[in-house]
C-alpha cells in the first residue's frame, strides 16, 4: 500500500465513513479502493461547510472530514475552515500539497504557514511513515479540550510513495477533564447562598452531551436557564424552568432573568462579548465552567473559575447540591416558575397578532406557528438562517431535546452548514426553513 492507502486506514479505524471533497485531491482514489463514501461539492468552503455539519450534529462523537486539492483547492476552502474555527468545530481538513520541491516556492500556497491562525493544530505529512504520528496528534487535538478544525498537509511524494513496514495505530479516545472537588463544593455553596441565581448554557453542553445533568442541576435549585444561541437546545425549552435563548434577539424572560440575577452560573460558554450574545449587567457574581481556561476572566471577571468538561462538572454539581439542599428550595422553584410564565405569556401576547396574521402575502410568524403545527418536535431538527431576522425566529421556537433547533449568529449564506443532520443518532425529519422575513420582532 502507498501512503495515501494508510491515511484512509486510519481514517477508517477513526470511524470516519465518508469524505467530502472539491474537486480530485491525492487521497481520493485510496478513498474510494476502501470503500468509504466520498461527497463532492460544489465549491471548496462550502465541502468545509459540510464536514462542519457532521462533527455538529454529532457533538463530535463523528469528526467530519474534507479533502482538496493542493494550491488553488487549498485557498478556495479557507472560508470553510475560518467559519469552523470561529464556532469551535472539531473538522479535519486534508488538502493537497504539490511536494517537497514545492515548500518554499513562490507562488505555491503553503498550508501550514497560512491556516496556522484558524485552525487549532496545522502541520504537514512529508513521508508516508510520518502518517500514524500525524494522525494520531490531530486526533487527540480534535478529541480534547475546546473544539476546532485541524490540519494536515498531505504532500504528493507521502501519499504516493509506498508505506514500509506494518501499519500500527490505535484510535484516539474522548478526552475530557472533570472539575476541582473543591471548586464544585465552593459552587454549590455560592449557588446556595444566591438570592436570584440563573444558568447561562453555552454550546459546550451539546458538545459534552450534557443536557440531563443540566435539567438535574436547574431543578435541585429551581433556577431560570437561558441558553446562548449556539448552545440553544441544549436545554428544553418547554420545561417550566427555561428562559429561552439570548441572542441579537433575547425572550423577555431571558432579558429579566439578566437583569435581576445576583449570580451567573455560566456552562459551556466562552462568554465571549460578540452581537450575537446578549451583554451581561454590571455587578453580577459569575462562575465561570468551561473546558478552555482562555476564556476565563477575557471578557467577564469570574469570582469562581472552574475548568472542566461541562458533563462531568454538572454531574459533580449535582451530587453536592442533592447532599446540601433544603426544602425551602421548592418555594424558591416556584417563585422562579410564576415568574418565568408571567413574562412568557407577556412575551408570546406582544407578537400573537403577527402569529395568527393571515393577511397576503403570509408573514414569517404565521409560517412559524404553521411549521410548528405540522412537525413532531421530538423528532425533528429545524434549522434557520442567521442575521437579526433569522435569530429573531430562533428566540420563539421551543426544541425538546438536544440538537433540534440549529442556527447561528452569521451571514445568510453559512445556512446550508447548518442543515446537514449526517447519519443522526436517532430518526430526524428534517426541514429546510429560511427565515427572512419581517422585522426584528423583539430586541
Amino acid at each position: 500500500m502507498n501512503g495515501a492507502d494508510a491515511i484512509v486506514k486510519i481514517l477508517q479505524m477513526e470511524g470516519i465513513r465518508q469524505v467530502f471533497c472539491y474537486p480530485l485531491t491525492n487521497l481520493l482514489d485510496a478513498l474510494a479502493r476502501a470503500g468509504v463514501r466520498i461527497l463532492s461539492s460544489r465549491q471548496e468552503r462550502v465541502a468545509g461547510n459540510m464536514a462542519d455539519g457532521v462533527s455538529r450534529s454529532t457533538n463530535g462523537r463523528q469528526i467530519g472530514v474534507f479533502t482538496v486539492q493542493s494550491r488553488a483547492g487549498a485557498e478556495n476552502a479557507f472560508a470553510g475552515v475560518a467559519h469552523s474555527f470561529t464556532d469551535s468545530t472539531p473538522v479535519l481538513f486534508l488538502p493537497g500539497h504539490a511536494g517537497l520541491d514545492q515548500i518554499g516556492t513562490h507562488p505555491s500556497f503553503d498550508c501550514v504557514d497560512n491556516y496556522r491562525a484558524t485552525t487549532k493544530m496545522a502541520n504537514k505529512v512529508i513521508s508516508p511513515e510520518l502518517a500514524p504520528s500525524r494522525l494520531r496528534h490531530a486526533f487527540t487535538a480534535l478529541r480534547s479540550g475546546r473544539p476546532g478544525p485541524v490540519m494536515l498537509e498531505l504532500l504528493d511524494d507521502a501519499c504516493n510513495a509506498e508505506f514500509v513496514g506494518d501499519l500500527e495505530y490505535t484510535p484516539i479516545p474522548r478526552m475530557r477533564v472533570a472539575a476541582d472537588p473543591g471548586a464544585v463544593e465552593e459552587a454549590a455553596e455560592r449557588l446556595l447562598r444566591a438570592e436570584r441565581p440563573m444558568i447561562w448554557a453555552g454550546q459546550g453542553v451539546l458538545y459534552a452531551e450534557a443536557s440531563r445533568e443540566l435539567v438535574e442541576v436547574a431543578e435541585i435549585l429551581g433556577i431560570p436557564v437561558m441558553t446562548t444561541l449556539q448552545g440553544k437546545s441544549g436545554f428544553p425549552e418547554r420545561h417550566e424552568l427555561s428562559a429561552g435563548v439570548g441572542a441579537y434577539s433575547v425572550t423577555h424572560m431571558a432579558r429579566h432573568c439578566l437583569a435581576n440575577s445576583d449570580l451567573i452560573l455560566a456552562v459551556g460558554s466562552s462568554l465571549t462579548v460578540a452581537p450575537f450574545t446578549p451583554p451581561i449587567p454590571p455587578g453580577k457574581a459569575i462562575i465561570h465552567a468551561t473546558v478552555d481556561p482562555s476564556d476565563i476572566n477575557k471578557e467577564y471577571p469570574a469570582v469562581l473559575p472552574v475548568v472542566a468538561d461541562a458533563k462531568f462538572f454538572l454531574r459533580q454539581l449535582a451530587k453536592v447540591l442533592k447532599s446540601k439542599v433544603g426544602k425551602d428550595r421548592e418555594a424558591h422553584r416556584q417563585e422562579t416558575v410564576e415568574t418565568l410564565s408571567r413574562h412568557r405569556n407577556a412575551w408570546l401576547e406582544e407578537f400573537e397578532s403577527l402569529f395568527s396574521d393571515d393577511s397576503q402575502p403570509i408573514n414569517g410568524y404565521r409560517m412559524f406557528r404553521e411549521l410548528w403545527s405540522a412537525i413532531d418536535p421530538d423528532t425533528s431538527i429545524v434549522t434557520h438562517e442567521s442575521a437579526p431576522r433569522g435569530t429573531s425566529r430562533a428566540s420563539s421556537t421551543r426544541p425538546t431535546r438536544p440538537g433540534a433547533t440549529w442556527g447561528g449568529a452569521s451571514p445568510p449564506n453559512w445556512a446550508f452548514r447548518w442543515v446537514w443532520p449526517w447519519e443522526p443518532r436517532s430518526p430526524i425529519r428534517t426541514s429546510w426553513w429560511s427565515t427572512s422575513w419581517g422585522t426584528p420582532p423583539w430586541g
